[in-house]
């Protein structure tokens, strides 16, 4: 059975704020006891976790290692309460897992992609007949032109002076904005606790939120104590093509998947040209058009 979008999401919402206001500037002692008392009974609660004897077994070595923190507050205890923590993430969220390796892996990858994961239940979040996935929709389309652009921005700044020049001004306007139109919020918040604050949220959701690939689970199911010879496929995936695979899931196997490449290929090669044009048309005015003699010995753009 799975668990409604809206549930998880406002739990992680609410271990944010939890999480701000019991480690901003605090100890850690009875704090991670009542942070993990709120992870444990989200997770119960949680229909999507089997409630199985090896649930109770990690739940409760965590809880003991949680009231050992309060108790001794050692580096000991600490290390305890983390690995702990880790291993009951692993263990309920994925519990095919066998391997204590397996089950911290597990866990880090779903506390990393975090990010995708929250997309994806953002995306089947509804609150009445309001659904939030037409929203959310343009992003997979954008996503990737604006990281190259940037990436391009870098590579046409560090070749042209002037186009470094255009590029950090616009960058200045754009944070000007930016602090005008967000700097009420800060001027009575500390920027510092609201960083806090969203780490607290991705950590949260990443603990609480179980990652829609399974990798690892799928990894070791195919594995068996013992070894067989086998024979090597023909035709062997790339790097991309896997962690396209992991991230995407769904995404790419739909038959829409091909609409959808062909639209960000669209995007790039628009925004893509449009760069390449600004850095030729710098070239023509102050090259071809002798409006920058003066800076005749600046590394130009071929």
């Amino acid at each position: 059975m799975k668990t409604k979008s809206n549930y998880l999401l406002l739990a992680t919402l609410i271990g944010g704020i939890l999480f701000n206001l019991m480690f901003w500037s605090e100890r850690l002692a009875l704090n991670l006891l009542i942070y993990s008392v709120f992870i444990l009974s989200i997770t119960f609660f949680n229909s999507e976790v089997a409630k199985t004897k090896k649930f109770k077994i990690y739940a409760m070595a965590h809880l003991l290692a949680a009231v050992m923190v309060v108790v001794n507050n050692s580096d000991l205890s600490l290390a305890t309460y983390y690995i702990s923590f880790l291993l009951f993430v692993g263990f309920s969220h994925y519990q095919s897992i066998r391997s204590v390796w397996i089950a911290l892996m597990a866990t880090a990858l779903q506390i990393i992609a975090i990010p995708a994961t929250a997309f994806r239940r953002l995306s089947d979040l509804q609150i009445g007949n309001f659904k939030f996935r037409p929203l959310l929709r343009p992003l997979k389309y954008i996503i990737l032109p604006i990281i190259m652009v940037f990436i391009f921005i870098g590579i046409y700044s560090g070749a042209n002076a002037i186009f470094e020049k255009y590029a950090s001004e616009l960058g200045d306007s754009i944070a000007k904005i930016l602090t005008d139109v967000f700097g009420f919020i800060f001027s009575d918040l500390s920027f510092d606790r609201f960083i806090h604050f969203g780490l607290g949220l991705a950590l949260t959701g990443g603990l609480l939120i179980t990652f829609y690939d399974r990798v690892f689970e799928k990894i070791e199911l195919n594995l068996n104590e013992d070894l067989h010879r086998k024979k090597t496929k023909s035709r062997i995936k790339s790097l991309w093509n896997e962690v396209a695979g992991m991230f995407m899931g769904r995404v790419i196997s739909k038959k829409m998947a091909l609409k959808t490449e062909y639209i960000v290929a669209v995007i790039s090669f628009v925004a893509l040209n449009f760069l390449l044009l600004m850095l030729n048309g710098i070239d023509i005015w102050w090259l071809w058009l002798g409006k920058g003699k003066q800076l005749a010995e600046t590394n130009y753009a071929a």
